[in-house]
């Protein structure tokens, strides 16, 4: 009996040194400290922690409002009033939507974010936020937006400044449409409203926020209110030297008009004729050239088809830059930037060359969604061709012609031997 322990004994004083020994070879410890196994938490990162604070200092019987959703991550951070530290603004609706939002400015303090400020927001519910320098103080005031509960309103605009220890609305306007630009170069942004009811007002007022946070109204525009709506707004250059805004609006069942307003003298002025400017299909302005300097769009017919008949009659679009030393505020007195042929269907766009502006027409002999046959003017010279190709006839065509794009079952394609690089640029 003592042999068999003790050979038990030996084998497990064999199997010790055994594991002693992979150990000692292996470079491992056997035993490891519990301490060794225990990181320290790792910090909350700065999003994680403004969800702790919002959740934490959210009110009674409302939610957080953002401009996404209830998404945390959609509210925007700045260093508000210039001292270093990170603020964030948010917005609690009411559930019962019985009262106005409530705003809360955060700020960042350390790994944490402590409330600052509490106010009343200027309406119901949040639509947008951003924070901006709007009078080069060196501090970005707070634009916020919010709903009406009559859809056919204008929406209400307030602008906050915050000092660190005080919130203050210097400005609130009812507002379809707003706009940030320094329309009259004196290296402050101006903030611009419209204010559409349709059938009853369309107001178009500019403001400029000074050092002291005081609001100068610096122009007021009233415009035709018969439109549908406005379809889209643009601000910035729309000459070399001057700013400006587009609106375009709907009119009607299916026409649109651009409207360009410029600040002279600080006098807000409408310098296009509705008339001159009327499309029969939305025209959305735009800087087709990237030249810096905003176009606005009209529509014609081409040279030639004038008397034909069509449901969907071809068009050139003609973009035009502002002249301002025009005598006249015909839009012929503009000057042409870029001519097009607009495809009825959308589905491409020919570009004309600069030299051959006011030079081209599409030959009358040409069928819509067949074959477009393009010509000088001049000579009738042919410039380009356009022609839909069944698919099925593709690979006996493709030696002749280039794909412009397949649609559905048939290919556009195009040729020409005039300018061939310059034309293959653009169309698409």
């Amino acid at each position: 009996m003592k042999r068999v322990i003790g050979l038990v004994n030996a084998r497990w004083i064999f199997i010790a040194a055994g594991c002693l020994c992979l150990a000692v070879l292996s470079g491992c410890d056997l035993i490891t400290d519990p301490k060794l196994l225990m990181k320290p938490p790792e910090l909350l990162s700065s999003q994680q922690s403004l969800r702790s604070a919002v959740d934490a200092y959210t009110p009674q019987e409302m939610r957080l409002q953002t401009r996404d959703g209830n998404s945390i991550s959609s509210i925007q951070t700045a260093d508000l009033n210039n001292d270093g530290n990170l603020e964030a603004v948010v917005f609690f609706e009411s559930l019962k939507g019985d009262r106005n939002a409530q705003g809360m400015i955060l700020e960042e303090e350390g790994n944490a974010w402590v409330v600052k400020q509490k106010f009343e927001a200027a309406g119901k519910n949040l639509l947008s936020l951003e924070y901006k320098d709007l009078n080069h103080d060196g501090k970005k005031e707070i634009i916020a937006t919010f709903g009406v509960v009559d859809p056919t309103d204008p929406n209400t605009l307030a602008v906050y400044a915050y000092n660190g220890g005080q919130v203050e609305k210097i400005l609130q306007a009812p507002y379809t449409i707003y706009l940030l630009d320094d329309l009259n170069n004196d290296d402050l942004v101006e903030l611009t409203t419209v204010a559409f009811k349709q059938n009853n007002y369309n107001t178009v007022t500019c403001y400029q926020i000074k050092a002291n946070n005081q609001v100068e109204p610096l122009g007021h525009l009233e415009l035709g209110n018969s439109i549908n709506g406005y379809l889209n707004a643009i601000a910035g250059k729309v000459t070399k030297n001057k700013h400006g805004i587009i609106l375009d609006a709907s009119y009607l069942t299916h026409s649109a008009y651009s409207t360009l307003i410029v600040l002279n003298d600080n006098k807000l002025v409408n310098v296009i004729d509705q008339d001159d400017n009327l499309n029969d299909m939305p025209i959305r302005s735009s800087d087709v050239n990237d030249d810096d300097i905003l176009e606005m769009g009209r529509l014609r017919v081409p040279s030639g088809w004038e008397k034909v008949i069509l449901d969907k009659p071809p068009r050139f679009l003609d973009y035009y830059q502002w002249d301002e030393t025009a005598p006249s505020e015909d839009l012929k007195n503009m000057k042409l930037i870029k001519e097009q042929y607009l495809d009825p269907e959308g589905r491409f766009v020919f570009n004309f060359p600069d030299d051959l502006k006011n030079k081209i027409t599409l030959d009358p002999n040409s069928v819509i969604d067949q074959y477009l046959r393009f010509v000088k003017l001049s000579d009738n010279e042919q410039v380009a061709e356009i022609k839909f190709i069944p698919a099925s006839q593709w690979e006996s065509s493709k030696n002749e012609w280039s794909m412009l794009k397949r649609d559905n079952d048939q290919i556009i394609a195009y040729k020409t031997n005039y300018g061939s690089d310059m034309i293959k640029k653009n169309i698409r």
